[in-house]
């Protein structure tokens, strides 16, 4: 597969060497595979910079390729799906800059514990002993300060996140991720 520079100067697939990714995961949702996570954060960086992933454009939203899973908990489900129990896609999909539906576990893992290469970056763990941790924060991140970076995408200690996702959740939904972010 070709490789080429990306926009943060770091090795990324040509969009020739994505077409055959692509193809299976557009497969894999029309059969209703329901693809959730990819752990290869190059190939996914190109893909959500280029936005050619677009839930509105027929890929059913949620997480990944329209995930219909329901987990135990409306938490768990918004975590692993993008979705709350009641199949609301919950990523505002007009304000983020990376315009496919998708779920926290995506990007953090099925853990939350982050730690893979995405867009240049590392991703961050999101478990709430994680969070809240004034080892790994300046500011350590409570309930409020996280409900507030899910409305208004600002980090703990008040600076823009940056992260490519705004989200449009009622504060039960809020909640209920929060709780599950303390199980993990």
């Amino acid at each position: 597969m070709q490789r080429e520079a990306d926009a943060f100067g770091t090795s990324g697939m040509s969009w020739r060497g994505l077409f055959p990714f692509l193809y299976v995961l557009l497969a894999a949702s029309s059969l209703g595979l329901g693809v959730t996570s990819c752990d290869h954060g190059d190939m996914m960086s190109g893909m959500m910079s280029g936005g050619m992933m677009d839930a509105r454009a027929g890929m059913g939203g949620g997480g990944m390729m329209g995930d219909r899973r329901t987990f135990a908990t409306n938490g768990e489900t918004i975590f692993r799906t993008g979705r709350n129990l009641n199949e609301v896609v919950l990523q505002d999909l007009d304000r983020s800059t990376m315009k496919m539906a998708h779920s926290c576990e995506m990007c953090h893992g099925r853990s939350g514990e982050g730690g893979m290469m995405m867009m240049g970056r590392a991703v961050p763990s999101i478990r709430f002993a994680d969070l809240s941790s004034a080892a790994k924060h300046r500011v350590p991140y409570t309930d409020d300060l996280i409900r507030r970076f899910l409305e208004q995408e600002l980090k703990s200690d008040g600076t823009v996140a940056q992260t490519g996702v705004t989200w449009k959740m009622l504060e039960a939904d809020e909640s209920d991720l929060i709780g599950f972010l303390k199980t993990l």
